[in-house]
């Protein structure tokens, strides 16, 4: 499966290791009541990687956007958040989900919260990891039963790592 988001090809992935929750049939009952949710879930390596990609985020550190990266956090904590609510109930219903994610022993699997974002330099990656951070994991849920991890990348790391197809 290949899914194209923020001018990026994520994948060739296979497709039981992919949850398209942007295009599941309960997402797009409930899409129109303001539940947002990330681009897609991945199964890979013992990991499942909750991925929402941005072509830009504003800066932390302008005087003039402050509110707007405090939005912009927020609206992707809460992307986060909703996705693994809609992944357990799709995993209690037993629909749309691969035979792969039925079948695995997820006291074994690392929850990682991952936000590409395609025109970021490096440099610039760090104060969203951390605001991400702190923004998500105040939710107990995220912290002490998912105990997620955050990871806030580039286009030229998500490559590196096997999630973007380089151009």
């Amino acid at each position: 499966m290949i899914i194209n988001e923020s001018g990026m090809r994520f994948g060739d992935y296979p497709d039981s290791h992919v949850f398209h929750i942007e295009k599941s049939k309960v997402y797009e009952e409930i899409k129109n009541e303001g539940i947002k949710s990330v681009e897609f879930i991945l199964l890979k390596n013992s990991k499942l990687l909750l991925l929402e990609a941005k072509t830009s985020a504003p800066n932390p550190e302008s005087q003039e956007t402050p509110e707007r990266f405090g939005e912009y956090i927020q609206n992707i904590a809460e992307k986060m958040r909703n996705s693994l609510d809609l992944f357990l109930y799709q995993l209690s219903r037993k629909e749309e989900l691969s035979r792969t994610f039925m079948e695995i022993n997820y006291h074994d699997v690392d929850v990682t919260c991952v936000l590409v974002i395609k025109n970021h330099q490096k440099e610039w990656l760090s104060p969203v990891n951390d605001a991400l951070s702190r923004e998500l994991l105040k939710h107990k849920r995220m912290k002490a039963i998912w105990k997620c991890k955050i990871i806030v990348i580039n286009e030229a790391q998500a490559v590196s790592h096997g999630l973007v197809q380089s151009k």
